[in-house]
């Protein structure tokens, strides 16, 4: 019965080569092609599309009717005419291979616009059937998005790794090998990224100090970090720098690892340097700028009454050997009180614009005689050198001083070389810019050289390395002062066994800078005896400037402050010619004092005295170009001299 069943069927059904090409196949071919859960389409050899089904339609969003042959969907899907050529010309190849071999083509990358706007991912196969090529799209869309999301964020990665300026290293806490470096890990180590990459910190020799190393890692085990650490690393030239290494241990697929962030903080800890020394250097000279002013008050009356004395005593007396020495020894001891002022950077400076090098080529003669013939001194002057703007008697003394250390530093003879140079001016804000620019003066010698700790404290007064009685240590000390006061800064190089070389920049005039000051002319004034006000708190001072004074016929009020010298002046009957004044006094300024008594007598000349330092008198405005003063400590002499300018006679008179 079955057998008659079956040969009832086949007779009924057609050959199998006419069902393929029958309606009936061909419809159930589509519902087939529609129950699957991929977008596909079917095309003929012609390039008709026969068939687009609905997930194609659902993602592309065109109907089977809007893309009725490969030409309208490739312009439809690929608008961009070069990436449509190049779509285009992959998916044929690929194509042309698949018939050679009779496999599946694939293509992938490739990005579809759809009706919307939209663009997609999709990778494309196809499959030839006969004739007839069946195309399914998979999406990727979501997959390619996050790829590109993690591309992205590496690319983003990368680029900030590299761009930290501090050295970045990622390390195997196992072996200690780098598996990544950044460009600033090159720059402050200065081995290259592909030297470092695989090699451990000791391969490198960057740690100095061993110690310091073990106790990173011991931070690091135990408290998976480690923050500002000061160490020292070896560069590849072998030179040290210092620096803050922080750290963090990361753990990626079971593997641990080391992200260590190192900041090169040398020159930071240089200026540090500087900065500490510098305030100490200040400090020091304020405190030396005070006791200066005490000792030229004390040494005013030493030397006056010294002077006195030795002109009253005869030749032959006996104690006149003993006053002399005492004499010279005050005049050493004044020098001091300068030096001592010079290095506080309270000296009264009477700058101008000089040429440097008519200063040094004045001075030529007596720097070979200093050093001696054992020491070779060349000079190499730049030409069209700005004038500096410097008192020129303080820069012959910072000259000298160099070179006398210089010599001092090769006993046993050697070259010094002294250069001048123009130096560009510095950034605008820069702590030490000058609009003109500097001029530089190089001292360089061939000399023993000074260790660390000494050029610590080199320009500390009194310190010297010398030995007992072969210096006083204020040379180099009065040096920064005058350098500091002028405005130029100084910059010292020197290592043991190396020599030393000093940089000194002045800043360079401007072309308005009067080159002297001015002097007011001296009119001599005729009658009778002049009389003179003199206000000074020291009691001292002021008993040896009325006596000096009498001694030339001078009538003189003698006033402890401003207060009694005003009230001299009020009972006085007769014409006061001269003030003679001290500029710091108690209560009232001896500036205060003088533009008082001028406003009732405005002829009424005016001289001041004063062993304070240049700042001091600049607050109470007794250096301008007119103004007369007499600096302590100050000779018979020398006073005689200024009060027989002023009142235009000569002692005795």
């Amino acid at each position: 019965m079955t057998r008659e069943r079956d040969q009832s069927v086949e007779g009924h059904l057609p050959p199998i080569a006419d069902f393929a090409e029958s309606d009936v196949a061909e419809s159930l071919t589509r519902q087939m092609l529609d129950a699957l859960p991929l977008p596909l389409s079917w095309s003929d050899a012609d390039g008709r599309i026969s068939y687009w089904n609905r997930r194609a339609e659902a993602l592309f969003g065109y109907a089977s009717d809007e893309v009725p042959d490969l030409q309208t969907w490739y312009e439809r899907a690929y608008p961009d005419a070069a990436y449509r050529r190049d779509v285009v010309d992959r998916w044929n190849e690929a194509l042309a291979r698949a018939r050679e071999t009779a496999a599946e083509c694939h293509l992938e990358g490739v990005r579809v616009r759809t009706r919307s706007g939209r663009v997609v991912d999709v990778e494309i196969s196809g499959t030839f059937v006969s004739d007839r090529l069946l195309v399914v799209f998979h999406d990727v869309t979501a997959r390619m998005s996050a790829e590109r999301a993690v591309r992205f964020s590496e690319a983003r990665l990368s680029a900030a790794f590299s761009a930290i300026p501090d050295a970045c290293a990622v390390s195997n806490v196992e072996t200690g090998h780098y598996v990544l470096v950044n460009e600033g890990f090159a720059r402050i180590t200065g081995w290259f990224i592909d030297e470092a990459v695989g090699k451990n910190s000791a391969d490198l020799n960057l740690w100095v100090d061993r110690a310091q190393r073990a106790e990173v890692l011991r931070q690091l085990v135990e408290t998976g970090k480690v923050d500002h650490f000061e160490a020292s690393f070896r560069h590849k030239s072998g030179k040290t720098i210092l620096t803050l290494v922080s750290g963090r241990v990361i753990s990626a697929e079971g593997t641990r690892f080391i992200v260590t962030i190192t900041r090169d903080i040398t020159a930071e800890r240089a200026l540090e340097e500087k900065l500490r020394v510098s305030e100490r250097l200040d400090g020091i000279g304020r405190l030396a700028g005070g006791v200066a002013h005490d000792f030229n008050n004390l040494l005013t009356v030493i030397q006056g009454n010294l002077d006195l004395a030795l002109a009253e005593l005869p030749s032959e007396h006996p104690l006149r050997p003993a006053l002399e020495d005492t004499y010279d020894a005050s005049v050493r001891a004044a020098t001091i009180t300068r030096q001592l002022l010079a290095f506080g950077r309270r000296q009264v400076l009477t700058a101008r614009a000089v040429s440097l090098n008519e200063v040094i080529e004045s001075m030529a003669g007596l720097l070979r005689r200093v050093v001696g013939e054992a020491v070779e001194v060349t000079f190499e002057l730049a030409s069209e050198l700005s004038p500096v703007l410097v008192d020129p008697a303080q820069l012959e003394q910072v000259i000298l001083n160099l070179v006398l250390n210089a010599r001092d530093a090769m006993p046993r003879g050697g070259k010094l070389r002294i250069e001048t140079a123009p130096i560009s001016p510095l950034a605008p804000g820069d702590a030490a810019s000058s609009p003109r620019g500097f001029v530089r003066l190089r001292v360089e010698d061939t000399g023993t050289g000074m260790a660390p700790e000494v050029r610590a404290r080199l320009f500390e007064p009194f310190f010297t390395t010398k030995g007992p009685g072969q210096g006083t240590g204020l040379g180099l000390a009065s040096v920064y002062g005058i350098v500091q006061q002028s405005g130029g800064t100084i910059e010292v190089k020197s290592e043991l066994g190396r020599g030393s070389t000093f940089l000194i920049d002045f800043p360079a005039a401007s072309d308005d800078v009067n080159p002297s000051r001015r002097s007011a002319a001296v009119v001599p004034r005729r009658g009778g005896p002049k009389t003179v006000l003199v206000a000074e708190d020291q009691e001292a001072v002021r008993r040896l400037v009325a006596r000096v004074l009498e001694q030339d016929g001078l009538v003189v009020l003698v006033a402890a402050n401003a207060e009694e010298a005003e009230a001299l002046a009020r009972a006085h009957q007769g014409r006061i010619d001269l003030l003679l004044t001290d500029v710091v006094m108690p209560r009232t300024s001896g500036s205060e004092l003088a533009k008082r008594l001028q406003l009732s007598n405005p002829a009424l000349e005016v001289v001041y005295m004063s062993g304070f330092a240049a700042d001091t008198l600049e607050e109470h405005e007794v250096l301008g170009a007119q103004t007369r003063l007499l600096h302590k400590p100050f000779t018979p002499e020398a006073l005689r001299a200024s009060v027989a300018e002023v009142l235009g006679q000569r002692s005795g008179a």
